[in-house]
């Protein structure tokens, strides 16, 4: 005990405080502006170009879980991987009767396996991931060697990917000699905050190897003035080996109409502003 001794320790003064509220207030202010611009960045990358041989079809549901792509480039597919199942596959069921296609279906969160009259499943009860692992009793694995392990190899693929945020580093890490055989692929991203910082490497990197035809903005939470890309969303890639760009147009159009919201009971998102 320092008897007799004042303490160097005064109480915490109202200028202090007041420091303290401003340095947490200027954080967080920029902590915003660089999330705004970082969503502009995400926006700006989106935006899809004109595809003069591609002729659109809504394949799914006629809500969520529906998704459209271009029906004629399909036609080479030789097998057909849809991820994130949830007890529905309406996608895939459409792409394996109509182009005699097997779709191996992965989702290791809900192992409902749904039925199709007329088309070939095969459902895997496993999830795609950015490495092999185990983690809660469930096994995550990579597109390559779950590729591999159907013997689907040099194949041209068609691919649906929902499978809320797994997706980022799934693709971020899958190599472009296996994007490469991949005719089309149908990616729902969900966009997490601290995901974002991600999401350029990763549209940049797909950008090598497909073009983007389509995109659909998500209408569980649509984009705003504040927000000027949206939380979730989904994107059409198109390989650039079959998909030839429409110099006469510098867009398609947006919304396509065969785009439809997610949730029926919603308005639509608006993007008008591609």
């Amino acid at each position: 005990m320092n008897w007799g001794r004042k303490s160097n320790k005064g109480p915490i003064t109202l200028l202090k405080i007041l420091v303290i509220v401003f340095s947490i207030a200027l954080l967080s202010v920029a902590l915003i502006f660089l999330n705004y611009h970082i969503r502009q960045k995400v926006f700006f990358d989106l935006k899809p170009v004109a595809l003069k041989n591609c002729i659109m079809k809504r394949f799914g549901s006629a809500n969520d879980g529906g998704y459209v792509m271009c029906e004629n480039l399909l036609n080479n597919v030789q097998s057909a991987y849809s991820y994130g199942i949830g007890g529905n596959d309406d996608w895939g069921c459409d792409v394996a009767k109509q182009y005699n296609l097997t779709v191996h279906q992965y989702d290791c969160f809900d192992t409902n396996q749904p039925v199709c009259t007329g088309g070939k499943f095969i459902f895997h009860t496993e999830c795609i991931g950015a490495k092999s692992k185990k983690k809660d009793n469930k096994i995550f694995d990579t597109l390559s060697n779950q590729i591999l392990k159907n013997n689907d190899q040099g194949k041209r693929l068609v691919v649906k990917m929902d499978v809320d945020g797994d997706e980022w580093f799934s693709l971020l890490f899958t190599p472009e000699t296996v994007l490469s055989n991949i005719d089309q692929i149908v990616v729902e991203f969900h966009n997490w905050d601290f995901l974002l910082v991600f999401f350029n490497p990763i549209i940049k990197k797909l950008k090598k190897t497909f073009y983007i035809a389509n995109v659909h903005f998500n209408n569980c939470c649509c984009p705003n003035k504040f927000l000027p890309s949206p939380i979730v969303f989904e994107v059409l890639f198109v390989n650039k080996k079959i998909g030839i760009i429409n110099e006469a147009e510098s867009k398609p159009i947006l919304p396509n109409p065969l785009d439809a919201p997610n949730l029926p009971e919603k308005i639509d998102c608006l993007e008008q502003a591609f």
